[in-house]
């Protein structure tokens, strides 16, 4: 992040500078068309000294004119405009290993004028060192003499780091070694005369090929950690949904209700809840949302608030589906929607009623028979009664339930689910029912070679042996 800052006086300026927050990585420091005199160099000096004690970087924006050596040591830009133009070169650093004073100071010079850092060395400083070899430093290496020592040293500095570039100037008895050195990592090779052109032109690419790959880590870094804080908020919100389920077992007065819920991505849309209507009746309400993950639970959440406070006002089952229907038509945004089953259980008659508002068909085993459970009935929230008065209407049926019954509800995910290209489909969910019956656990692992896409819920009722 950078700062900009105006040049006011040197007292108040150097406050703001000593003030910054560490957040900010370079500074941009605006002299105006101030005077640059040795005095003010020094004080110049001391900003730099105080900028990079905090580990930051510093641009000058100044419409005089800095000396070459002044140069060495600052990056001076004339407008604001030419600093934002190269600053995405201002972090490179430039290092010449060139013996020739007049070339060494005429890319000094091209480099700094288009941004760059430089430091600059004869080629003997060159051999026998501990190189920095950081991702951003760019080495120029003369290769006339001393020519296996260098490739010892680039040999190092490639294995130190490999994303540090390295320009090797050759002539044309050079050339033919100098190529060799490409398998070493050698970025690019030059020859002599030096076009000044060609030799900014690659040195400029090679910076923006750096610059990418550091942009593209740390967006991935960014990524991981934006992820990794998902992972953290979506655990929770799967605690939270679960806590907002009813327990995972239950018996009342007889009747055991027992659910798996599975959603595809921690949390998800399928619904179900369990209320105890009064001393001989427990209503199951067994909901599936439209989508998935987080939308869908919070449009889960907010069903089960709408249940929980009109349920106990609208005894009557088709009153109660209409009235949901009504609500969730006018709460969950366009395009969302709610499939439903509805048992009420009446523990004293041992009958259920139930009604289907589009939800799969609960499967019933009576008389070691599978049965389907329908009923006619709309999925809700498409539909209004008060602008489809004949369209919406939700049928009510009541059956006896005996000691041996037992029934399932489940949610698409279970037949929906894939393995080699088919779907485990209605018919293998019947048939292993059948086997399993309320052995809930059982019933799950018949999928356990098949890929589900969709959130998954199952639940069973059925009564115990003794009498009641």
């Amino acid at each position: 992040m950078e700062k900009y800052i105006v040049f006011s006086n040197e007292e108040e300026t150097y406050k703001k500078i000593v003030n910054i927050d560490d957040e900010i990585d370079t500074i941009i420091l605006d002299l105006g068309d101030l005077d640059i005199n040795p005095p003010f160099l020094i004080y110049l000096l001391k900003v730099f000294r105080l900028v990079k004690s905090k580990n930051m970087d510093i641009a000058f924006i100044s419409k005089e004119v800095f000396t070459a050596e002044m140069n060495k040591y600052f990056r001076v830009f004339q407008t604001l405009e030419e600093y934002n133009k190269i600053k995405i070169f201002s972090s490179f650093v430039v290092k010449l290993y060139i013996d020739n004073s007049y070339t060494r100071n005429l890319l000094r010079n091209l480099f700094v004028t288009n941004g760059f850092q430089t430091k600059e060395r004869k080629e003997e400083r060159f051999l026998n060192k501990e190189h920095d070899s950081l991702d951003k430093d760019i080495y120029i290496i003369n290769f006339e003499k001393y020519q296996e020592e260098k490739l010892e040293e680039i040999q190092k500095i490639k294995k130190k780091n490999p994303n540090s570039k390295v320009i090797l100037l050759i002539n044309k008895v050079t050339a033919y070694k100098a190529l060799r050195t490409v398998k070493m990592g050698v970025d690019s090779i030059i020859e002599k005369p030096i076009n000044t052109d060609e030799i900014l032109a690659s040195v400029k690419n090679l910076s923006m090929q750096s610059q990418l790959r550091a942009e593209n880590i740390a967006l991935n870094n960014k990524i991981k950690g934006l992820y990794k804080n998902l992972e953290k908020e979506l655990a929770l919100a799967n605690d939270i949904q679960k806590k907002l389920m009813p327990p995972e077992k239950i018996n009342f007065k007889g009747y055991n209700i027992e659910y798996i819920f599975s959603p595809s991505q921690k949390i998800g849309g399928d619904f179900c809840d369990i209320f105890k209507i009064d001393e001989d009746k427990i209503a199951v309400v067994f909901a599936d949302i439209s989508g998935h993950g987080i939308p869908a639970a919070l449009l889960s959440t907010m069903l089960k608030a709408v249940i929980h406070s009109e349920f106990k006002n609208y005894m009557n089952i088709e009153d109660l589906m209409s009235l949901l229907n009504e609500r969730i038509n006018k709460i969950f945004p366009m395009g969302k929607f709610a499939s439903m089953f509805y048992i009420l259980l009446n523990t004293k008659e041992n009958t259920i009623s139930y009604c289907k508002a589009s939800q799969e068909p609960a499967l019933l085993i009576h008389d070691n028979m599978v049965e389907e459970l329908q009923t006619e009935g709309q999925v809700l929230g498409v539909f209004s009664k008060e602008d489809f008065p004949d369209l919406v209407n939700f049928e009510v049926k009541t059956r006896s339930f005996s000691k041996d019954d037992v029934i399932l509800l489940y949610t698409d995910g279970i037949t929906e689910a894939v393995k080699d290209d088919k779907l485990y489909g209605f018919e293998r969910l019947k048939e292993n029912f059948l086997k399993k019956r309320n052995n809930i656990l059982a019933l799950k692992d018949t999928l356990d070679t098949y890929t589900l896409e969709d959130d998954l819920t199952l639940l069973t009722i059925w009564r115990d042996h003794e009498d009641i």
